[in-house]
This record gives C-alpha cells, structure tokens and sequence, in this order.
C-alpha cells in the first residue's frame, strides 16, 4: 500500500468517525472531527471517491450546525462533482439520501420522495 492510499485510508476512517458523530448529534464531537479532517485535507491529496463522500457529509454537517441556512444552491458543490455515485452504491445511497434532506428543507416534498 502506497503512502497516499494509507492517508486517503486513514482520512476515509475520519469520515465515517465524523458521520457517526453528526448522526448522534454530538455537535462538539463533530465539529473537532471537522477541523481534524479539514488539517488532514490541507495534507494531502484525494482522489475523486473521498473527495465526494467529503463533501456530502460536508452538506450533512452544516445541516447540523447551521441548518437554517440551507438553501436551493446549498448541494451544488455535490452536483458540480464528477459523477461517481453510480460507481459506488456506498455513495449513491447516501447523496440520494441527503438530497432527499435537502429537498425536504426547502418544503420541496414531491423532489423529496423521489430520493
């Protein structure tokens, strides 16, 4: 195992830590694991698979902390990234999933329940 998938590995068991923490809403715990992660970001580099699930958890944490301030434009980031979800149905459950949170924000609830 190369150096960059050890650290892309090690970042990918941050990730899931950070989730479990927002899942449970441990604010305080989730908000240290975020600055952890964006250090390790600065770090290295990522490969297209972390760099999405980094940014759909990324839109699930602000849901947490700051979900007052979602708006239509808040999972652009997401959908402006390569298309890879379909590659990995890890990923495909978890954007339609919080597209789907997304949606229900905004009171879009028929675009919701087609997520």
């Amino acid at each position: 195992m190369t150096v960059q998938e050890k650290s892309n590995k090690q970042l990918m068991e941050l990730l899931h830590e950070w989730y479990e923490e927002i899942r449970l809403y441990h604010v305080k715990e989730a908000k240290q694991t975020y600055l952890q992660i964006k250090e390790r970001l600065k770090e290295i580099e990522i490969d297209q698979y972390v760099s999405f699930y980094y940014s759909l958890l990324n839109f699930r944490y602000k849901v947490l902390v700051d979900g007052m301030s979602i708006t239509k434009d808040s999972f652009n980031q997401i959908e402006k990234l390569p298309n890879i979800k379909e590659e990995f149905s890890f990923l495909a459950y978890y954007y339609y999933f919080f597209k789907a949170i997304h949606s229900t924000i905004l009171a879009n609830y028929n675009e919701a329940k087609t997520h």
